[in-house]
């Protein structure tokens, strides 16, 4: 075994989840008794490193370089993607989207 392998790595997912406990409890250690803080700390830690939890802020999109989401948390692209998913669903009985409307393009890049 190489010894580069031995390095002990932190484990980001439990990170994660310590980073959000403490930003939930700074809000809420005021409404709980302070014998009750450290089950509550733990039962919350627990539950976010169990379910893999993360927080992707809006300062962290726009690191990434992804599109910014509207105050119902969608972007552009996906209500675009629903719009059209909906208009699908309304005009399937007249045979489709493609039926009615000949000219949409749904993402082919063939033209006749």
């Amino acid at each position: 075994m190489s010894r580069y392998n031995m390095i002990p790595y932190p484990d980001k997912r439990h990170i994660r989840a310590q980073s959000l406990t403490a930003a939930i409890m700074q809000e809420i250690n005021q409404f709980l008794p302070d014998d009750a803080r450290r089950d509550v700390v733990r039962a919350v830690e627990k539950l976010l490193w169990r379910e893999g939890v993360e927080v992707l802020t809006d300062y962290d999109r726009e690191t990434l370089g992804l599109p910014r989401r509207n105050n119902d948390g969608w972007t552009e692209e996906e209500l675009r993607i629903f719009d059209l998913q909906r208009q699908e669903l309304m005009l399937k009985p007249f045979g489709g989207i493609g039926q009615v409307f000949p000219d949409i393009n749904h993402g082919s890049a063939s033209k006749g």
